[in-house]
C-alpha cells in the first residue's frame, strides 16, 4: 500500500514539473516493481499460513477458512501433503531473497529517478542485491539434486552469472563514486 501510494503521489508531482523520457520509464518500471513487491508480500505471507496450518496438522481448518473467504464454490487443494520444516524453511528463504532483491531494485531505481546516480548507497545496493542473489543461487531450483525421503534441487548457475555482473557494476560505481567525489572537490 505505500509503494503504491509513494507511485501513486510521485505520478501526481509528476504533472508540476516536467519529466525526461528516462524518468517517465524509471517511473513506469518502479511501478512494475511495486506491483511485484506486493504480490511477493502477498504470496509470502499466504505461503507462510499454509505452511503453517499444514505443520501443524489443520490443513482442515485452512481449508473451510479459504471456503468462507472465497466461496462455498472454490475447492482449494494442497499438493505437498509431505511439506517438512526444512522445506518450509527453504520457501520462506527463496521468497524473502526475492522479495529482497526486489526490495534493493526499488530503492535503487528511485536514486535513479532522483538523479542520484553516483553516490555510496547506489554502491551498496547493487553489492546487497549481488549477496542475495549468491544466496539465492543456492537454495534455488539448479543443477545439483540431492535425493533421500525427498529430493531438493540447489544451485541456480543464473542467479550465480548475474550476482558476478552486480559485483561487477558495484565496482564501477564505487569507483565512479569516488571520481565524482575528487571532481567535485576540484576547482
Amino acid at each position: 500500500a505505500g509503494s503504491s501510494y509513494y507511485g501513486w503521489r510521485s505520478a501526481k508531482s509528476a504533472k508540476n514539473r516536467q519529466e525526461t523520457q528516462e524518468q517517465k520509464r524509471l517511473r513506469s518500471i518502479l511501478l512494475f516493481v511495486n506491483v511485484l513487491l506486493f504480490a511477493g508480500f502477498l504470496s509470502l505471507v499466504i505461503t507462510i499460513l499454509n505452511d503453517a496450518f499444514i505443520l501443524t496438522g489443520h490443513e482442515g481448518l485452512l481449508q473451510q477458512g479459504l471456503r468462507m473467504l472465497l466461496g462455498s464454490g472454490v475447492t482449494v487443494k494442497s499438493t505437498s501433503t509431505s511439506l517438512t520444516l526444512f522445506t518450509a524453511t527453504i520457501d520462506f528463504l527463496r521468497m524473502s531473497v526475492n522479495i529482497g532483491f526486489l526490495l534493493c531494485l526499488r530503492v535503487f531505481l528511485i536514486n535513479l529517478y532522483r538523479s542520484d546516480i553516483f553516490i555510496a548507497k547506489n554502491a551498496k545496493l547493487v553489492r546487497w542485491s549481488a549477496h542475495l542473489l549468491v544466496l539465492g543461487a543456492f537454495i534455488n531450483n539448479g543443477i545439483f539434486t540431492l535425493t533421500g525421503n525427498q529430493s531438493y534441487s540447489f544451485f541456480n548457475i543464473s542467479y550465480l552469472l548475474v550476482s558476478f555482473v552486480l559485483y561487477a557494476v558495484a565496482m564501477i560505481l564505487t569507483k565512479a563514486n569516488t571520481i565524482a567525489e575528487e571532481n567535485e572537490y576540484t576547482i
